[in-house]
């Protein structure tokens, strides 16, 4: 039972030390410092982030509204609804 509790012991002690002598030598951030530090440190990254997704949506949205596609995809569109014979699937 002795050996038992000096081992508790020795591990408490082995565990406990080291946490203290860390959270004094080195102090935990606060929330805003460790913000600022992890976007310094990821700044490219972000930066690129942004980039490639400015990117894609170039690429995706039409930048114009009166672009070619758009006016050909209105008026076809516009028949459909309106029913124009030369688009009418067979059987409707």
């Amino acid at each position: 039972m002795v050996k038992i509790y000096k081992m508790l012991l020795h591990w408490g002690i082995m565990f406990t030390v080291p946490t203290a002598i860390a959270l004094t030598v080195f102090k935990p951030l606060d929330e805003d410092s460790q913000r600022e530090m992890l976007e310094k440190k990821y700044k490219t990254d972000i930066d690129r982030a942004k980039k490639n997704r400015h990117m894609f949506k170039e690429l995706l949205l039409p930048t114009e509204e009166d672009t070619e596609g758009k006016k050909i995809s209105d008026e076809v569109t516009d028949r459909w609804m309106k029913g124009d014979p030369k688009i009418r699937p067979p059987g409707v």
